[in-house]
This record gives C-alpha cells, sequence and structure tokens, in this order.
C-alpha cells in the first residue's frame, strides 16, 4: 500500500517543535523566538536555546526566526539575573556579609560596619584581597571600589582616641 502525499499539501504539513522534550504541533515551519516560547508558555525569564548538543549554544533572541529545517529541538534555562542583582560575599570588621552588584561605596563599607553611623564620626577604610587591579587600599568619602568574593575591609572609628 502507497501513501498519496497529494491529499496533504506542502504548506500544511505539520512540524513538531520540541522544547525540554515537550513536542508541540504546528503548521508553520518558520517561528520566532517569540512565537515558540508562545508555543509552550515559557515566561520571560526563561532562555531559549536551539539544542545543537554543543556548549556553544546560544540563546534565542525573541525576534530572531528559526526555521525548522535547522533543527527542531530547543532546551530552555532560568535566564541568570545580570551583575548588579548577584550578591557577594565580603567580609568586614571579621563579620560576613552579602552586598549586590560589582562595587561597594565607602559610605556602604561604613554602614556595614557601624548601624546607625555616627554623622560627627570619621571612619578609616581599609580593605585586602581585592580585585587584582587594585588588591589593597584605603577609602575616603566619595570613593567606590570594585569587590570581590572573600574581599575583607576593616572600618575603624578614628575620631575616638
Amino acid at each position: 500500500m502507497r501513501l498519496s502525499t497529494e491529499r496533504w499539501p506542502r504548506s500544511s504539513a505539520k512540524c513538531a517543535f520540541f522544547v525540554d522534550d515537550r513536542p508541540a504541533i504546528t503548521l508553520r515551519a518558520d517561528q520566532t523566538g517569540h512565537t515558540v516560547r508562545a508555543l509552550f508558555g515559557l515566561s520571560d525569564d526563561v532562555q531559549l536555546f536551539r539544542d545543537y548538543l554543543s556548549p556553544l549554544d546560544e540563546p534565542i533572541a525573541p525576534d530572531v526566526i528559526v526555521h525548522f529545517a535547522a533543527g527542531p529541538v530547543f532546551y530552555s534555562r532560568k535566564a541568570e539575573k545580570p551583575d548588579t542583582e548577584k550578591e557577594t560575599q565580603i567580609i568586614v570588621n571579621g563579620q560576613p556579609k552579602s552586598v549586590r552588584g560589582e562595587t561597594i561605596s565607602y559610605a556602604q563599607v561604613v554602614r556595614l560596619a557601624f548601624d546607625p553611623v555616627d554623622p560627627k564620626a570619621i571612619y578609616t577604610v581599609t580593605y585586602k584581597r581585592g580585585d587584582d587591579r587594585k588588591p589593597q587600599g584605603s577609602m575616603v568619602e566619595g570613593d567606590v571600589v570594585k569587590i570581590k568574593c572573600g574581599e575583607i575591609f576593616n572600618v575603624a572609628d578614628s575620631s575616638k582616641s
């Protein structure tokens, strides 16, 4: 028995796209990152990748056209938080502290050491084990330094004798 393809015109061939091993059937062979997300109900905080079985898989932007012929298999991953939202562990006066972002200001370090901060006090801030460009040093009012996990800050109230 031979199946005739005349009954199924090429324009209406079904295409099965897969994301995370779940199929979705569609008649459109060309999709966009956005329409593939919609087919699978993926939220905006999820990144979509074409699965080439390679460590070099790149995320697919919503406006990028994905052709069925290039491979219908995809996977999703929660999008990583931007660096400004990542927490870095530092040590302030011997106490571990978590801070958000890639930098810290003199005022932020003083608040981590002394809360509440005495507005009449003069604080001395030193640091070590910092960023490779300047691994140690001191800070004064208005300074901002790039931070590194495990960096050590020492803050002293130098207005007291």
